[in-house]
């Protein structure tokens, strides 16, 4: 196993992973055990299978090699502020074509995604509206065709939604038929050409959420130029809190409802612009998901915020201010409550009032170092770099062991061309013993493992740095 940890020795997979999947992957005690457990499956050594992988022959095998190394976890209405956007503004302006709407949950993994589209296609849309979902991952998609869930994968619907949808079937929860069979699940490779399946103007509406943050730019450039291809015109592209095509592509505009972003592609006759110049109030969905400060509060066993807390794991923001609202006049008080009220204000784009609870936050004890991290995010958001650098900075000066803001001061420092490698592989080893309290509040639905994804991605950009 010490032949096989050393990154000279898995220089070669992370280089195959790129070249074939577009994944930007580091070497990694997963990256090990999925090569160590492939090897033994096929009964090869390192240098043979190493051969197997390269070949034409290999590639399924390495489509088997790549498939524990990035996350799917996902769950149904996930991001449901993006999916009211889609169903209230996206879709009625599509339907105005008046031709069949087809939209696309591209890396859909066990399904949950292109499921909680079918549901609002049931509930709002013309039964003649077609979705496709696509995934890299065998197993995830033959998953998503059983269509047989935990209760864990529905903790953000809604109980109504559970009796409606779904059937309780020797412990799990069997969705109906009614909305399983309005999808169509296909194994495929995102950067795979298929002249009839990304064809001009094949889709009306694409989701691809937290799918490119595993891959290379020119990964990422390809998939967008993809998408933009496949679009109908004024259609519409959905993606992850921490993705976005500034500076990769500009076939899409930046649109903004419910709280959230996403964008359109330009109507056929409108001139392609140039990329813009970086906007922080439009480059903040980049940031989001992974920089996000957090209660630093020691747990009880009725913690009135918890409930808080819960709502803004779930992106649900402007329930989370309504919920804090609603506490004792004592309890809202609190550093640590008016710290998560400013996280959740910041979430809904209100940077200049979540930087005014911030300034007040900065000086009280336990919340002091997650207050100025929070305010290096709503500085950056309102174009102020160096003053974001700079309140990182203090935070990290603060709580040396806090990850997030040491994320955002690489990040902030690589947009700015300075280095930031020392930063990312501090904030990597200090991810793996963040307190879980100190991360899922803020992380938009990212999991530990996605941020340190987001770090490794990171590193393989800085690579060229002294």
């Amino acid at each position: 196993m010490t032949l096989l940890s050393s990154a000279e020795a898995l220089a070669p997979v992370c280089a195959l992973l790129e070249e074939r999947f577009g994944l930007v992957l580091e070497p990694s005690t997963t990256m090990v055990e999925a090569l160590a457990s492939r090897m033994r499956s096929t009964g090869r050594d390192r240098s043979a299978y190493l051969d197997l992988v390269g070949s034409p022959a290999g590639r399924d095998e390495l489509h088997a090699l790549a498939m524990p190394l990035t996350n799917g976890e996902s769950y149904f209405f996930r991001h449901e502020a993006q999916l009211r956007a889609l169903i209230e503004v996206a879709l009625p302006e599509r339907m105005r074509s008046g031709k069949p709407l087809r939209i696309l949950s591209a890396g859909c993994s066990t399904g949950e995604e292109p499921y909680s589209l079918a549901m609002l296609a049931a509930e709002q849309l013309p039964d003649d509206a077609v979705i496709e979902a696509i995934d890299l991952s065998r197993e995830a998609i033959a998953q998503a065709r059983r269509a047989r869930y935990t209760a864990w994968s529905l903790r953000a619907l809604s109980p109504e939604r559970i009796r409606r949808h779904f059937q309780l079937v020797d412990g799990h929860y069997q969705l109906v038929a009614a909305i399983a069979d309005r999808v169509r699940f296909e194994v495929r490779n995102l950067l795979d050409g298929d002249a009839q399946f990304w064809r001009p103007g094949a889709f009306d509406v694409i989701v691809c959420r937290n799918v490119s943050i595993y891959f290379s730019d020119p990964a990422k450039h390809r998939l967008l130029e993809r998408f933009a291809r496949a679009l109908a015109p004024g259609g519409f592209l959905f993606l992850g809190p921490a993705e976005s095509p500034r500076g990769i592509s500009s076939a899409f505009r930046l649109r903004q409802s419910h709280e959230t972003f996403y964008y359109q592609r330009g109507e056929a006759d409108a001139p392609v612009l140039p990329a813009e110049p970086l906007d922080a109030a439009t480059e903040r969905i980049e940031r989001l998901s992974s920089r996000r400060a957090e209660l630093a509060q020691a747990p009880c066993t009725a913690d009135p915020l918890a409930p808080v807390r819960d709502l803004l794991e779930q992106e649900r923001y402007a329930d989370a201010v309504s919920a804090l609202e609603t506490l004792p006049a004592t309890v809202a008080a609190r550093p640590s409550a008016r710290l998560l009220l400013a996280s959740a204000r910041l979430n809904q784009g209100q940077s200049h009032e979540a930087l005014a609870l911030c300034e007040e936050l900065k000086g009280s004890g336990d919340v002091s170092a997650e207050a100025f991290h929070l305010c290096a995010l709503c500085l950056e958001q309102t174009g102020d770099f160096e003053g974001a650098i700079a309140q990182d900075e203090r935070a990290i000066g603060l709580a040396p062991r806090f990850a997030l803001p040491r994320m955002h001061l690489a990040r902030l420092a690589r947009r700015l061309g300075r280095p930031g490698r020392a930063q990312l592989e501090k904030a990597l080893s200090l991810l793996v013993s963040e307190p879980p309290e100190r991360l899922v509040p803020f992380a938009g639905g990212f999991t530990r493992a996605m941020l340190m994804q987001l770090c490794q991605a990171e590193l393989r950009l800085c690579r060229g740095e002294g």
